[in-house]
């Protein structure tokens, strides 16, 4: 049976994966407004590299929501949550790719592009999905992408590119530093989560044992952290409330009836105390 903390997280993954989809929708669309703009007459012309890259803005986002809308649905999320990575590294590699294969005069390689910061917010991004798969799958995807399109440079525009082995090093270095940041941030945030969740119940059960024996505000008050030991003086008003004949009507009738009278009095006159904020400080009657 899946315990209230597995539930805050399956609630925090549907959150969590709603953003990224937003996130993914917003970008297309600034991707694609910033393509027409700059690009706008080959783009409508028919080039290759531009109709390449609308199609697959467009694709990526019919993707992303078929994945939140598949996430929401099963009761197992954790395969989903492995596939949105997966998502973010498939579609910015269909993005970057066209102009990898047909570079701009003035290309000089992927790594030396800003294009490449993408790979390490995929790759750090993954560990907010509070999934430790998901964590692997953005390594996977990020590490999986940038080396083909590094195999793409020095296939096909060795002429062009302007880095070598010791940027490649720094690039796999920084991939796998934020693959540790994802990882840490995931551990974290569980922690975190779980010590809060931890906490919320332990004051909910001395919530609960309090409100058996004091009222709603006076439990709040003893469970706050102003509230001191030794206690402090205040005028109060004290009731003593009796039930005249109690032992010879519980002679006279059945226990189940003495109990529905019993319980009828309490409801009657502890509601009302709890209501002005009073205390009902024991009971006291024939054994």
């Amino acid at each position: 049976m899946p315990t209230p903390l597995d539930r805050f997280f399956v609630d925090a993954a549907d959150d969590a994966e709603t953003a990224v989809h937003r996130v993914r929708v917003a970008l297309a669309i600034l991707a694609w407004s910033r393509l027409a703009l700059f690009k706008g007459g080959e783009m409508f012309s028919g080039e290759p590299k531009h109709v390449i890259t609308t199609v697959v803005l467009v694709l990526g986002v019919l993707l992303s929501a078929l994945l939140l809308r598949g996430l929401r649905r099963a009761e197992d999320k954790r395969p989903w949550l492995t596939l949105s990575p997966l998502l973010d590294a498939a579609y910015v590699l269909g993005v970057v790719m066209p102009g990898v294969v047909w570079p701009r005069a003035s290309y000089v390689g992927v790594l030396l592009q800003p294009d490449f910061g993408l790979w390490l917010l995929i790759a750090t991004g993954a560990g907010f999905r509070l999934s430790r798969s998901a964590v692997w799958s953005g390594a996977a995807g990020a590490f999986a992408s940038v080396g083909l399109l590094v195999g793409v440079d020095l296939t096909s525009n060795t002429d062009r590119i302007g880095y070598g082995a010791a940027e490649i090093a720094l690039a796999a270095v920084l991939l796998l530093g934020a693959t540790g940041l994802a990882y840490s941030m995931d551990s974290w945030m569980r922690r975190l989560v779980a010590r809060g969740a931890d906490e919320a119940v332990r004051g909910e059960r001395a919530r609960q044992r309090l409100g058996a024996y004091l009222s709603a505000e006076v439990a709040e008050l003893a469970l706050r952290e102003e509230a001191t030991l030794g206690g402090e003086r205040r005028d109060v008003a004290i009731v003593f409330s009796d039930l005249r004949g109690f032992t010879r009507t519980g002679e006279q009738v059945g226990p189940d009836e003495l109990i529905g009278q019993l319980n009828a009095y309490l409801e009657a006159m502890v509601a009302p105390i709890h209501a002005h904020g009073g205390v009902v400080d024991k009971y006291m009657g024939d054994a």
